[in-house]
């Protein structure tokens, strides 16, 4: 049973949706602590957090006791960033390094990764300049090739038409249904304010989406 670091807050956020620099300088071999799983009986898994790792972020995300995926953020500049996806099959101890193609596909900040499997997983981005929809990107073969759910800003294209920055959330699974929360921050002449929004988004087949309510 992985470490309960993030349990309270996925079991909370299950009850609720039921009610509703140089990327050379990272040394990929050394053994990383995983602070980040949160699995108790496969009902409910959530499984990301961020690490600092000198000039980027490291998310995590284990879809099985010893299986997961990480995500390095780096050499951010301007809202952008670069990414480098990894795999472990043994806890941490060794990580094998995935040719991807995340960065041709969207280079904003990501904010989380979540893979329900081997196969299935989820990079989530927070909004990047004047695109006021949530980026979300899907993969089900293992990270190698990602795409934009673009359903998602369909969905969602009357808050941003508002004028809300959509930013999303790494999902949760719960029975395999995912579910994403979404942020809106209001856009008003180059400057953000405290008008906010929070929705929740699910998905039984990753495709098409509706909002809870």
């Amino acid at each position: 049973m992985k470490k309960f670091v993030l349990l309270t807050k996925a079991l909370l956020f299950a009850g609720i949706l039921c009610a509703c620099g140089d990327s050379t300088q990272v040394d990929i071999s050394a053994d990383t602590t995983v602070v980040d799983s949160a699995v108790n009986d496969n009902s409910v898994t959530q499984t990301t957090a961020e690490e600092d790792v000198l000039d980027g972020l490291m998310y995590y995300s284990y879809y099985s006791d010893l299986s997961g995926y990480k995500v390095l953020g780096y050499d951010q500049a301007g809202g952008k960033e670069y990414h480098r996806l990894f795999h472990t099959s043994d806890g941490g101890k060794t990580w094998n390094e995935i040719d991807t193609n995340i960065d041709t596909v969207y280079l904003s900040m990501v904010t989380g990764i979540s893979f329900l499997n081997e196969s299935i997983g989820f990079l989530t981005y927070r909004y990047y300049d004047f695109d006021f929809n949530p980026a979300i990107l899907l993969t089900i073969d293992g990270g190698a090739t990602w795409t934009r759910l673009t359903k998602i800003c369909e969905l969602l294209s009357d808050y941003s038409f508002q004028g809300y920055l959509l930013e999303a959330s790494a999902p949760l699974f719960k029975d395999d249904v995912c579910y994403i929360q979404i942020k809106g921050i209001r856009h008003n002449d180059n400057d953000v304010s405290d008008d906010i929004i929070n929705l929740t988004i699910m998905s039984e087949d990753y495709d098409n989406w509706i909002i809870c309510q």
